[in-house]
């Protein structure tokens, strides 16, 4: 089997003895978390850090169909495998929090922890912000002539300045010009994969030690009805942080302080 690109990231002169799966979210693809990654396992050198992009994302895009949250679990068993003996703890953000949960209910495996940054595990509706960017990409198809161009037609339709540069890094050198590289269609399907998927089923009896969720305080894409069903779990911790949805970027200490504290040691 296939497995998705990824890139490792660990301590200088260190010897790590498990690995953190990074998911970024949806659009996203592994480098967005290198930064964080990087000052995380100079904290935690007994971690070493796998950058993934998953399916249909960066790197990853030609990992064919289907485009699901349940294919995407499976595309990380199969790396894991690759990686061979030694822990490893999923981490995911949005659309990977919940690929993590779907690995943590089909592996077979004991994780030591899984992370879920900012996601729920239920269902959830079509009108998020995830699907208005779906929108805006297929309005603004390219190609531009230069990546400032792309960001301005974002813009104009109604992105943020700091969403539109964020989405730029998905441009990619076509024969006319910079166009995505981002297949409409296949977003579309894993997003509606995304929404549809009930995942609270993954959290009782799940086959981990602790499962750490962190919501940020100034989203509302885990809504207090559900971090109040989080918060009484068992075996869930959940954790609130100042900061937007993008916690890695608009909160990266706090994210920092809390893993450096709360990860187990790889055993």
């Amino acid at each position: 089997m296939e497995t998705p690109h990824h890139e490792r990231v660990a301590a200088d002169s260190s010897a790590p003895e498990g690995t953190l799966i990074f998911l970024h979210g949806i659009f996203g693809r592994g480098q967005n978390w290198r930064a964080f990654a990087k000052q995380l396992v100079g904290r935690r050198p007994d971690w070493a850090a796998e950058l993934v992009d998953l399916r249909a994302h960066g790197e990853s895009a030609d990992l064919g169909p289907p485009d699901t949250v349940e294919a995407a679990s499976d595309d990380l068993e199969a790396l894991a495998q690759r990686l061979g003996p030694g822990p490893v703890v999923p981490v995911g953000h949005s659309f990977g929090g919940k690929v993590a949960l779907c690995w943590l209910a089909r592996a077979g495996r004991c994780f030591p922890a899984v992370w879920v940054i900012d996601a729920p595990p239920g269902p959830t509706d079509r009108t998020g912000p995830a699907w208005r960017v779906l929108r805006v990409l297929r309005g603004t198809p390219g190609p531009f002539a230069k990546r400032a161009d792309a960001v301005a037609a974002m813009e104009a339709a109604g992105l943020s300045s700091a969403v539109a540069k964020w989405l730029a890094g998905n441009l990619v050198r076509g024969d006319a010009g910079l166009v995505w590289g981002i297949d409409p269609d296949r977003h579309e399907r894993l997003l509606t994969a995304y929404t549809e998927l009930d995942l609270w089923p993954a959290l009782s009896g799940a086959s981990a030690d602790r499962i750490d969720v962190v919501k940020a305080e100034d989203s509302d894409t885990i809504s207090e009805e559900t971090a109040n069903r989080l918060a009484a779990t068992p075996g869930v911790a959940l954790h609130r942080l100042s900061g937007d949805h993008l916690l890695h970027v608009t909160n990266p200490e706090g994210l920092l302080e809390l893993f450096a504290a709360q990860l187990p040691a790889p055993r």
